[in-house]
């Protein structure tokens, strides 16, 4: 007898429309240490003080790393769900990014930007 794991469930897929903004938000919160990723309020933000983060953040690493995951996702079989369409007004966790402009935590946003369209 054969048991499949994901034999009977459906499988969600949850992606970005805007593959930027992905990789951004994936950048911040990479940058930070993921220390954002339950984002209850902006006061969550206050405990982020970006002078004490890593002073040797390699983003080549975190650019690579998202496009192989993006790339996983892409062959990945199932329904996909996007992120921008989900409703979080009935849970006690907040989107990010509504509340972030991540560019700004980057004095390298222009360089960031021309090695991610190199991989885009």
């Amino acid at each position: 007898m054969k048991i499949g794991l994901y034999k009977t469930d459906e499988i969600f897929i949850l992606k970005r429309k805007d593959t930027w903004k992905w990789f951004l938000s994936f950048l911040f919160q990479d940058f930070t240490g993921w220390k954002l990723a339950s984002f209850t309020n902006e006061a969550n933000l206050k405990t982020i003080d970006i002078n004490t983060l890593f002073t040797d953040y390699n983003y080549k690493t975190t650019l690579k790393q998202f496009f192989d995951i993006k790339n996983q996702l892409d062959r990945c079989a199932g329904t996909v769900i996007y992120y921008e369409d989900l409703n979080y007004s009935n849970t006690r966790n907040k989107k990010l990014s509504n509340h972030v402009c991540y560019e700004e935590y980057f004095n390298n946003i222009n360089i960031i930007k021309e090695e991610f369209n190199k991989y885009d």
